[in-house]
């Protein structure tokens, strides 16, 4: 997509880009968490502000700021992600359920989505 120089203009016929994408993280990894709620959104700073509880029996609990370049954790429950920075959505929810969990449970999902790509492939290759 083309960038527009000066993000007011598209303000009026689009919501905001983060938002949209924090709804998608919200909807597309539903299984990868307890809970998600969105807390605040800037649209002046291109800022979107979300809580996330993990699915870890700890219920760990975030509070982080998504800008245009990345996650910042602003509070963490148990303190070991406060003010770390992470690039993308994956990498918050690994450092939150603890990358063991987290992979594997990623794992399962990819290998799901490999398994249903692999038996509509099969299917082709036999013509």
């Amino acid at each position: 997509g083309h960038i527009d120089p000066n993000p007011h203009c598209a303000m009026g016929d689009s919501e905001p880009t983060l938002l949209a994408d924090v709804q998608h993280y919200k909807e597309h990894y539903k299984d990868m968490f307890h809970e998600m709620e969105i807390l605040r959104v800037l649209p002046k700073e291109d800022v979107t502000e979300f809580r996330l509880v993990s699915r870890q029996p700890s219920r760990r609990t975030v509070e982080v700021t998504l800008n245009s370049s990345c996650f910042r954790v602003m509070t963490d429950s148990q303190e070991g992600l406060k003010d770390q920075t992470f690039e993308s959505f994956e990498q918050l929810l690994s450092a939150l359920d603890g990358a063991d969990a987290f992979g594997s449970r990623l794992c399962d999902l990819v290998s799901q989505q490999l398994a249903a790509e692999m038996a509509g492939s099969d299917e082709q290759q036999l013509r």
